[in-house]
């Protein structure tokens, strides 16, 4: 359960950030940094670096502790016919912890990415971040 809940996590923490900075006009790009390399037209030194940080990213977001979620806590309390308020507050509770830190986590990574860009494509960042609505 916790590698699942952890790979579940990862990835559509990765998938949202990505898709944070997609518009419905734009080509899908491979990945979020290929996005990025062709609206801010990042130097190759930039993609590189980019690039590292989504490893690190990822890596961080696979790290985040998900002992706390029971896999099918409430679907056992529908089949008992037994609500138990507690374990769904507590449950619910540790839920919006690891969502809270999955987006601490994104945050950082944009800001991280940010301080490789000029201020030419900070500039560009910033408008597509308002365009989207990101932040």
């Amino acid at each position: 359960m916790n590698k699942y809940a952890k790979v579940i996590i990862t990835t559509s923490c990765l998938m949202f950030a990505s898709a944070s900075f997609a518009t419905t006009t734009a080509p899908a790009p491979a990945s979020q940094g290929e996005y990025l390399a062709q609206k801010l037209h990042l130097t190759d030194a930039q993609k590189q670096q980019i690039e590292n940080l989504q490893q690190t990213t990822k890596n961080e977001l696979s790290s985040i502790n998900v002992d706390g979620v029971k896999k099918d806590l409430i679907l056992n309390m529908i089949k008992s016919g037994k609500w138990d308020e507690q374990a769904a507050k507590q449950q619910l509770a540790d839920i919006g912890n690891i969502q809270a830190q999955a987006s601490y986590d994104r945050a950082q990574y944009i800001f991280k990415v940010s301080q490789v860009l000029t201020k030419e494509q900070k500039q560009q960042l910033q408008t597509m971040m308002k365009q989207q609505a990101m932040y």
